[in-house]
Protein backbone atom coordinates (compact mmCIF):
# COMPACT_ATOMS: atom_id res chain seq x y z
CA UNK A 1 0.00 0.00 0.00
CA UNK A 2 1.60 3.29 -0.94
CA UNK A 3 0.35 6.82 -1.83
CA UNK A 4 0.85 8.96 -4.31
CA UNK A 5 2.70 12.66 -3.54
CA UNK A 6 0.12 14.97 -1.71
CA UNK A 7 -2.52 12.51 -2.02
CA UNK A 8 -3.33 10.96 1.49
CA UNK A 9 -3.33 7.17 2.67
CA UNK A 10 -6.45 5.26 0.83
CA UNK A 11 -6.95 4.08 4.18
CA UNK A 12 -5.90 5.80 7.85
CA UNK A 13 -3.33 4.29 9.85
CA UNK A 14 -5.31 1.95 13.02
CA UNK A 15 -1.92 1.45 14.65
CA UNK A 16 -2.03 2.64 18.66
CA UNK A 17 1.54 1.76 19.80
CA UNK A 18 3.71 3.89 17.72
CA UNK A 19 6.85 3.02 19.87
CA UNK A 20 6.46 -0.37 18.78
CA UNK A 21 6.04 -0.37 15.23
CA UNK A 22 8.70 -1.27 12.58
CA UNK A 23 9.43 2.41 11.04
CA UNK A 24 12.13 3.51 8.20
CA UNK A 25 12.31 6.57 7.41
CA UNK A 26 13.92 6.71 3.87
CA UNK A 27 15.89 9.93 3.58
CA UNK A 28 19.06 12.48 3.38
CA UNK A 29 20.15 14.54 5.94
CA UNK A 30 20.06 17.93 3.73
CA UNK A 31 16.33 17.85 2.85
CA UNK A 32 14.18 20.06 4.70
CA UNK A 33 10.78 17.44 4.00
CA UNK A 34 12.93 14.92 5.97
CA UNK A 35 13.67 17.41 8.92
CA UNK A 36 9.91 17.71 9.28
CA UNK A 37 9.34 14.06 9.65
CA UNK A 38 12.68 13.67 11.64
CA UNK A 39 11.74 16.47 14.23
CA UNK A 40 7.87 14.98 14.49
CA UNK A 41 9.39 11.49 15.15
CA UNK A 42 12.15 12.74 17.72
CA UNK A 43 9.57 14.67 19.49
CA UNK A 44 7.74 12.20 20.08
CA UNK A 45 10.81 9.23 21.21
CA UNK A 46 8.91 7.52 18.16
CA UNK A 47 12.00 5.03 17.53
CA UNK A 48 13.25 4.72 14.12
CA UNK A 49 15.73 3.07 11.48
CA UNK A 50 17.02 5.89 8.97
CA UNK A 51 18.15 4.81 5.34
CA UNK A 52 19.83 7.29 3.50
CA UNK A 53 17.84 7.63 0.08
CA UNK A 54 18.21 10.20 -2.25
CA UNK A 55 15.47 11.57 -4.82
CA UNK A 56 14.84 9.35 -7.96
CA UNK A 57 16.84 6.37 -6.26
CA UNK A 58 15.39 3.18 -6.91
CA UNK A 59 15.03 0.58 -3.63
CA UNK A 60 14.03 -2.74 -3.32
CA UNK A 61 10.96 -3.59 -1.51
CA UNK A 62 9.63 -0.20 -2.40
CA UNK A 63 7.23 1.26 -4.61
CA UNK A 64 9.55 3.40 -6.26
CA UNK A 65 7.04 5.15 -8.53
CA UNK A 66 7.15 7.97 -5.76
CA UNK A 67 10.29 9.15 -7.11
CA UNK A 68 11.11 11.74 -4.03
CA UNK A 69 12.36 11.40 -0.38
CA UNK A 70 11.05 11.40 2.37
CA UNK A 71 9.34 7.58 2.30
CA UNK A 72 8.24 6.07 5.78
CA UNK A 73 8.02 2.37 5.84
CA UNK A 74 5.56 1.86 8.91
CA UNK A 75 5.19 -1.89 9.50
CA UNK A 76 4.08 -2.58 5.94
CA UNK A 77 2.32 0.56 5.31
CA UNK A 78 4.65 3.24 2.66
CA UNK A 79 3.91 6.42 3.09
CA UNK A 80 5.17 9.31 0.64
CA UNK A 81 5.55 12.99 0.42
CA UNK A 82 6.39 14.82 4.32
CA UNK A 83 2.95 16.51 4.36
CA UNK A 84 1.16 13.40 4.07
CA UNK A 85 3.60 11.14 6.71
CA UNK A 86 2.54 14.29 9.10
CA UNK A 87 -0.83 14.03 8.53
CA UNK A 88 -1.19 10.61 8.56
CA UNK A 89 1.27 9.89 11.75
CA UNK A 90 0.11 13.21 13.98
CA UNK A 91 -3.42 12.04 14.92
CA UNK A 92 -2.14 8.54 15.86
CA UNK A 93 0.82 10.47 17.96
CA UNK A 94 -0.74 13.47 19.80
CA UNK A 95 -4.06 11.27 20.67
CA UNK A 96 -6.52 13.66 18.44
CA UNK A 97 -6.94 14.53 15.03
CA UNK A 98 -5.47 17.66 13.65
CA UNK A 99 -7.62 21.29 14.13
CA UNK A 100 -8.37 23.17 11.04
CA UNK A 101 -5.74 25.42 11.86
CA UNK A 102 -3.54 23.00 11.97
CA UNK A 103 -4.40 21.79 8.47
CA UNK A 104 -4.26 24.74 7.22
CA UNK A 105 -0.56 25.84 8.55
CA UNK A 106 0.40 22.19 7.22
CA UNK A 107 -0.65 22.92 3.74
CA UNK A 108 0.86 25.98 3.92
CA UNK A 109 3.67 24.34 5.19
CA UNK A 110 5.06 22.77 1.81
CA UNK A 111 7.72 23.26 -1.23
CA UNK A 112 5.98 26.38 -2.85
CA UNK A 113 6.27 27.68 1.69
CA UNK A 114 8.41 27.45 4.23
CA UNK A 115 10.40 24.28 3.12
CA UNK A 116 10.94 25.83 -0.15
CA UNK A 117 11.90 28.49 0.75
CA UNK A 118 14.43 26.09 3.54
CA UNK A 119 15.07 23.91 -0.01
CA UNK A 120 16.60 27.13 -1.62
CA UNK A 121 18.77 28.51 1.29
CA UNK A 122 19.94 25.22 2.04
CA UNK A 123 21.15 24.66 -1.59
CA UNK A 124 22.37 28.06 -2.36
CA UNK A 125 23.79 29.48 0.28
CA UNK A 126 27.01 30.73 0.17
CA UNK A 127 27.64 28.78 3.66
CA UNK A 128 26.29 25.96 2.16
CA UNK A 129 28.40 25.34 -0.65
CA UNK A 130 31.54 26.01 1.27
CA UNK A 131 29.90 23.19 3.84
CA UNK A 132 29.40 20.99 0.50
CA UNK A 133 32.67 21.53 -1.21
CA UNK A 134 34.92 21.39 2.17
CA UNK A 135 33.14 17.74 2.22
CA UNK A 136 33.61 16.55 -0.97
CA UNK A 137 37.02 17.68 -1.01
CA UNK A 138 38.26 16.46 2.23
CA UNK A 139 39.71 13.73 0.76
CA UNK A 140 41.75 15.29 -1.52
CA UNK A 141 45.22 14.92 -0.11
CA UNK A 142 47.24 14.86 -2.95
CA UNK A 143 50.11 17.99 -2.64
CA UNK A 144 49.43 19.84 -5.58
CA UNK A 145 45.50 20.22 -4.39
CA UNK A 146 47.07 20.56 -0.61
CA UNK A 147 48.00 24.40 -1.45
CA UNK A 148 44.60 25.24 -2.64
CA UNK A 149 42.53 23.00 -0.29
CA UNK A 150 41.76 25.66 2.47
CA UNK A 151 40.25 28.42 -0.16
CA UNK A 152 38.65 26.35 -2.63
CA UNK A 153 35.13 25.99 -0.86
CA UNK A 154 34.98 29.81 -0.30
CA UNK A 155 35.87 30.39 -4.15
CA UNK A 156 33.04 27.90 -4.36
CA UNK A 157 31.06 29.73 -2.23
CA UNK A 158 31.29 32.88 -4.34
CA UNK A 159 29.35 30.73 -7.16
CA UNK A 160 26.23 31.37 -5.74
CA UNK A 161 24.58 35.05 -7.03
Amino acid sequence: MSNREGEDLAQPLEFTEMTKASITLYQFNQSPPCWKVRALLHFYSIPYKSVTAYPGSKIEGLDNTYQKIPKLVLNDTQINDSAVIFRALSPLLAGKPLTAEQIELENRNNITGLLGALERETVCSYFSLVSVVKTATASWNSYLFSWVKPVVPYAAGLLCP
